[in-house]
């Protein structure tokens, strides 16, 4: 008996991603799964702006994502992340996006986003999570995102650092050539920092299932599995330790940008795994975790649950 499938695009600083999943009592079943390096992030680096040809090809690819939620039969929730909440013309931008939609687009907060990717990744896991609490990273390209669970009570954190702004920062990680092991110590360090920085709530509840959601994340997991096409269900479930991260960063840095691109099979994100690498490195020492496993769902699931369901309502109410 088919299930209910509902989609979700999910408007980020480094691309946009589109999700249809069918849920059943077995749980939720990855139906359809795109996405597509629109840089948001680089368009208004300098001010702030997003306009033009950047514009055209987000409002192109939210448009294939209506298209293919129609041609799926699902009904589709788009939300945007740090990449529209730091426009200066963003009623302007969300305007032209909607219509390119055909429905609404909910800006969320970086707390909100916190929230959706945890329940997104709770709902992904098979229950009852082995007894353990399931604590969520995901790093994107304009802000990282923490959130677990202990008690009655949710603990969520947004922090104001991604890929891309690591980059901004340190732009000897999108160098040409291969980059240093000084500069791979830099980046690690400039992260730890500024995550180190919010002193509540850390470290990580003991004994947590530790979970890592975003496209960093996924391409280092597709990379460790040595896979020759991108496949989401294989990258879910795969486990990184130190160990391994450490030296998939090392093989990352010993070439150039354009064999990184290669390795990593996505040329357009060559210059920015090196700095999602980092982050995620910090976030492990901060936390004190061995280890993440990598996770395709987060809040573009998050945001088709019942909770996803509120906070996109919130957002549309321009309730905080």
């Amino acid at each position: 008996m088919t299930g209910l499938r509902r989609a979700s695009v999910d408007i980020g600083s480094n691309s946009v991603r589109t999700m249809v999943i069918e849920w059943a009592a077995g749980g939720p079943t990855l139906i359809h799964d795109r996405g597509s390096m629109t840089r948001i992030g680089d368009a208004i680096a300098t001010d702030g702006v997003l306009r033009g040809e950047a514009l055209d090809r987000v409002a192109d690819e939210v448009r294939a994502g209506a298209a293919a939620a129609r041609s799926h039969g699902a009904h589709v929730s788009c939300f945007a992340t740090a990449g529209l909440r730091d426009l200066r013309n963003r009623v302007e931008v969300v305007a032209r996006l909607e219509r390119a939609l055909g429905g609404p687009i909910a800006i969320v907060s970086g707390q909100q986003e916190a929230l959706l990717s945890y329940v997104g990744v709770v709902a992904s896991l098979p229950p009852p999570h082995g007894g353990r609490p399931v604590l969520m990273a995901d790093v994107g390209g304009g802000s990282t995102e923490l959130a677990w669970w202990t008690g009655a009570l949710a603990h969520t954190h947004s922090f104001p650092i991604g890929a891309r702004k690591l980059l901004d920062a340190l732009p000897k990680l999108g160098a040409e050539g291969p980059v240093d092991a000084s500069s791979l110590g830099d980046a690690v360090d400039w992260a730890r920092q500024r995550i180190a920085s919010v002193e509540e709530g850390l470290p990580a509840p003991p004994n947590a299932r530790a979970v890592g959601v975003g496209g960093s994340m996924s391409t280092l997991a597709a990379l460790h599995l040595e896979l020759e096409r991108y496949d989401p269900m294989c990258v879910h479930g795969t486990r990184l330790t130190r160990s391994d991260l450490s030296a998939l960063g090392q093989r990352l840095a010993s070439v150039g940008k354009e064999e990184r691109g290669r390795l990593i099979r996505q040329p357009e994100r060559a210059d920015l795994i090196l700095p999602g690498w980092a982050i995620i490195c910090a976030l492990l020492e901060c936390l004190g975790l061995e280890a993440l496993e990598a996770n395709v769902y987060g809040p573009r699931l998050g945001i088709l649950t019942g909770t996803g369901a509120r906070v996109y309502a919130a957002c549309r109410q321009g309730v905080a």
